[in-house]
């Protein structure tokens, strides 16, 4: 029987999330990200304020242990450009799945301004409880005031003491989101 892979649970993961989004009515899609949304992260984060290196995606579209999705905003279904894109991995030692890169390249007051990791802190969740990981690390936050708005925000724990590595655990994930979907 073959096992199957980080990015096949990721796929299922992004499955679960648009029926949530679409029974919450949020009015956006996520799929699983592919060549052409690179190119467009990568020409995209060009007009960012952050500097994210995008080309570093590439490999993981490749790669059993990662999987990247992107999110569309119904409105903005007929273009081609994701809206907002995020690339995991999993280590299958500790059960851990690590933020690698996270952006939103949305519009200023779109649905994603504001609410992007919260969207695919939902995705990470299911994909957690599909592979029964421990939780989510977010290494290398842009800067730091990003890296204190994930701790207050979020509630990520600093483990690495200099706000390098931030870490939240999968129960405290679905604590919040039992308390985030019962406010909707």
């Amino acid at each position: 029987m073959k096992s199957i892979t980080v990015r096949e649970n990721g796929i299922s993961a992004l499955e679960v999330a648009n029926r949530y989004f679409s029974t919450v009515n949020l009015g956006m899609s996520v799929s699983p990200m592919n060549q052409d949304d690179v190119d467009w992260c990568i020409a995209l984060a060009r007009e960012s304020d952050f500097d994210i290196d995008w080309r570093l995606a590439k490999m993981s579209l490749y790669a059993d242990s990662e999987f990247g999705f992107i999110f569309k905003i119904d409105a903005d279904i007929p273009t081609t450009k994701p809206d907002g894109t995020c690339v995991c991995s999993f280590n299958t030692i500790n059960h851990i799945l690590s933020i690698e890169l996270l952006q939103n390249l949305s519009k200023r007051g779109s649905i994603l301004d504001g609410k992007m990791l919260t969207y695919c802190l939902v995705i990470i969740l299911f994909f957690l409880i599909k592979v029964e990981g421990e939780g989510v690390y977010i290494q290398s936050p842009v800067n730091e005031k990003v890296a204190d708005y994930y701790i207050k925000s979020h509630q990520f724990l600093d483990v690495s003491g200099d706000k390098s590595i931030l870490f939240r655990s999968a129960d405290d994930l679905l604590n919040w989101f039992i308390s985030y979907s019962n406010r909707r």
